[in-house]
Formats: C-alpha cells, structure tokens, sequence
C-alpha cells in the first residue's frame, strides 16, 4: 500500500506527467507522456499503446497538446479481431502512435486511420483521414479528443452535419445547454446492492407479485430496471432475468414476446427490486416518466444510441437518466425522437471508441435544440415539427 501511495505520489504531483497524471491513471498514458518528453528535436518516436490515447476523457489534455502542438505525426487504430496479439481479447483497440520532437512542417493534418484489422489495411487510401486541431474542436469541443471514422465519407457526412446542428451541451467559459438538460443516475449495482432483493426472498417474506411490482399493504418493491430491458420506444423490451430453460449470462436478457407485446398488462421482470422508500428526490412518489438510455453499448452494434421513455422506477447506474429542469411532457418525447434518429445513431458511432455512451461522449453529440421544433414542417406548412412528431411519438411509445 506505501509503494502504490508513493507511485501515484509521484505521478500526480512530480510534474513530471502534468498532461497524464490525473483523473484514472493507467501506467501506458504516462510512458506515453514521458516518450514525448525524452524524444530529441530531429527524432521521432513510435509505439503500441491502447486507442484510448485519443479518445479517453482521461487523456484529453495530452491529445490536446499534441495536437495544438503539430506533433502528432500518425495514430493508426486496431482492433484484435484478426488476432495480431493471440493473447489478447478480439475487441480489444489499439493504435500505432507516431510522435515527433519538434512540430512537423504540415498543412493538411495528422495522418489518422481507424477500424484497421491488418497491417495491409493502411495500404488502402480510404481509410486515411487528414484531422487538424480545428477539425479536433469542431467535431468535440468540450473535450478535444479524437473523433473515429472508417472512411473519408463518413468523416465528410459528420462535418456536414456538426456545420449545422449544435451539440447537446457546450461546455465552454459559459455553458450553453438549450434543452436545459442535466444528467443523473439512481443505483449502483455494486454499491447499493443491499438494497436490492430478489423475486425469490421477497415471495418468501410474503409479498406479492402484480404486473411487476411486489405489494404488501400500503408498501411498494418497485422493479430495478437495467439497460437490457429497455429499446427505441420500449419500455418492455426485455425481461432481464434467468432466459427459459438456459444460465443466466451476464449481459444477457430474455425479449418479451410478440404475444407479451400485445398484452398491455405483461411487464418486464427485473433481476432485483429495490422498496419505494429509497427512490431518490426525482422519481419518488412521482408518476412522470423518465427519459434513460443504455450506458453500456458498442459502435457495431444494431444500434448504439439506446434512449428510451420509461415509468418512474429504480434504475441501475448503466441505465442514466437525462433530467430536463421543466416539466413539459413534449420537450422529452422530442429529445427522445431525436435522439433515436438514425442520423443520431450513426455520428455516435464516430465518437465511440469503448463500451460506454459517457455523459462527455453524449454532450458532444448533434441534438436539434427545442426552438428548430417549433418551426413549420417543410412538407406540412400547416403544424410545427414538435406537432408532427409527438402523434407519432406517442404511438410509438404508450402501451
């Protein structure tokens, strides 16, 4: 324990890593750093390190650095899949970094390739973009760090969309935030376990089950609900307890069927319940719904932004909620509709790079603000965009 102490004694306090010696440190970032301090001015220094160089929020500062300071010569981005290291986990994502000692005499930008899987990959033009730091501050402002993108074109399509839509929320000397949006999360899942029980322990203590929810008198077990069991729309996505007939995995959910679907009174089971006293100040004794979206998600998935309109219950910290300071049911259904768009979807999986939607990776991202949906439609000049939508919103989402 005194050696690790010391360890990161040194790291955040030395000033030896003043770029990488914060926040989560993970060792590779400050051998990183410290390459980039020790290089010579005519040198130049290359190195395997995780893709999470340019894309964490941790290593945002030294991405920064390199960039403003045109000395980033190269990040070539990997995935495992093909098995380049055979000990090391096939979704696993790393970069070939390429760092000079001196800024490079440089018009177009650093040379960025990502979504490789072979060597032979780089010899393909396409998947060579050419980023700046303007390009850096466009596309993610609040943080600067690396956008990803396969190709030139959907590089392209993403600065065409960033040129006219404003992200969610600007950080900035003065924030500008247009839905007046704030995140939040209830339940740990490790953390606040004590408070969750099973089906098993609260039928044996003589609660019973409706729909969902365990009644005994006048008191309440409301079901915890995760990422798993919700969708675009739906609310009753998925059980997220033991599939039929199979072991429990972790990740894994049983989907309600077709015929569950057309019952309006068949709810999602959960894994655990957690008793209504414990609901924290914005959904208890509330019947407002909630807007929440799945934290844990890929860039190959289906689809990667997961935001869903759901009653007010007890949510894991996987499924965060987005918290509007107003109380207009509208402006949520709009947020939600846009926010489930395609054009959404495919610019979040430029952004990310891990397994997590993040709130800096979700602030970043094009949101149409309130005012555009209460202009006139362009194919009905007879109502408002929020007019058109929320009909077919609420279709959509009620059961």
């Amino acid at each position: 324990q005194r050696k690790t102490t010391g360890e990161s004694h040194i790291i955040r306090n030395s000033e030896c890593y003043p770029l990488c010696g914060r926040g989560d440190v993970n060792t590779y970032t400050i051998f990183t750093e410290n390459m980039q301090h020790i290089i010579g001015l005519t040198g130049r220094v290359g190195c395997i390190v995780p893709s999470g160089i340019a894309t964490d929020d941790t290593t945002k500062y030294f991405f920064q650095y390199l960039m403003a300071s045109n000395t980033l010569v190269s990040l070539y981005d990997f995935e495992n899949r093909a098995k380049l290291f055979p000990a090391v986990v096939g979704v696993m994502k790393f970069c070939l970094l390429t760092l000079s000692g001196s800024p490079l005499l440089k018009t177009k930008g650093s040379d960025f390739a990502f979504f490789l899987h072979y060597p032979e990959d780089l010899d393909d033009d396409q998947h060579h973009l050419a980023l700046d730091i303007n390009d850096i501050k466009l596309f993610n402002p609040n943080t600067q760090t690396c956008p990803i993108f396969r190709t030139k074109r959907d590089m392209l399509i993403t600065k065409s969309i960033y040129t006219t839509v404003p992200i969610l929320i600007n950080d900035g000397p003065l924030e500008i935030n247009p839905w007046h949006a704030k995140f939040s999360t209830m339940f740990h899942m490790a953390n606040d376990s004590q408070l969750f029980h099973t089906l098993q322990q609260l039928q044996t203590e003589g609660w019973q089950l409706q729909g969902n929810i365990f009644h005994k008198g006048d008191e309440n077990y409301l079901p915890l609900y995760e990422g798993k069991m919700v969708w675009h729309f739906d609310h009753r996505f998925a059980h997220a307890r033991e599939p039929k007939g199979g072991t429990f995995l972790k990740g894994t959910s049983e989907g309600l069927s077709h015929e569950e679907h057309n019952d309006p009174y068949k709810y999602p089971l959960p894994r655990y319940w957690v008793h209504e006293s414990e609901m924290p100040a914005i959904a208890k004794f509330s019947s407002k719904p909630l807007l929440a979206f799945r934290d844990v998600t890929k860039a190959d998935n289906a689809r990667t932004a997961i935001f869903s309109i759901i009653p007010p219950v007890p949510c894991g910290h996987k499924l965060p909620l987005i918290i509007l300071d107003h109380d207009r049911a509208n402006d949520m259904l709009c947020l939600a509709t846009g926010c489930s768009s395609f054009i959404f979807d495919y610019v979040a999986r430029q952004k990310l790079g891990g397994t997590s939607m993040s709130f800096f990776i979700l602030k970043q991202l094009p949101v149409l603000p309130p005012k555009r949906y209460r202009d006139t439609c362009r194919w009905n000049i007879e109502t408002t965009l929020s007019d058109w939508i929320l009909p077919r919103a609420l279709e959509l989402t009620y059961t």
